[in-house]
């Protein structure tokens, strides 16, 4: 069919139809080019990130770590309870530990 039309074609002096087969053959090597290199970098596209704290926690740690900065260490001390009661982690609990006992000095060094 190919042969027939490309007879035709050139008989003519119509090359438009060698013109499109030679383009559609381009088309597709490209298309399967890019789905190759595509390829690797689509192997993670299903892996979901996951933060190990919730949004909640992070607000209150920034908020207390605000307050204390200001000075105003029983602000702090109410927030970094708040975002250790919402910690995940036994890692970020530790951490948030640690830093209401430093608040809780502070408060005590300044009564």
């Amino acid at each position: 069919m190919k042969e027939a039309k490309r007879s035709d074609a050139s008989q003519t002096g119509d090359i438009s139809w060698i013109r499109w087969e030679r383009c559609s053959g381009m088309l597709l090597k490209s298309g399967l080019l890019l789905l190759c290199l595509a390829l690797p970098l689509m192997h993670g596209c299903t892996r979901v990130a996951v933060t190990p704290e919730a949004e909640e926690t992070i607000f209150n740690w920034t908020q207390a770590r605000d307050y204390q900065a200001q000075g105003r260490y029983e602000l702090a001390r109410q927030y970094y309870l708040v975002a250790l009661a919402a910690a995940r982690t036994p890692e970020t609990q530790q951490t948030l530990q640690r830093e209401l006992d430093s608040v809780d000095r502070m408060i005590e060094a300044m009564r």
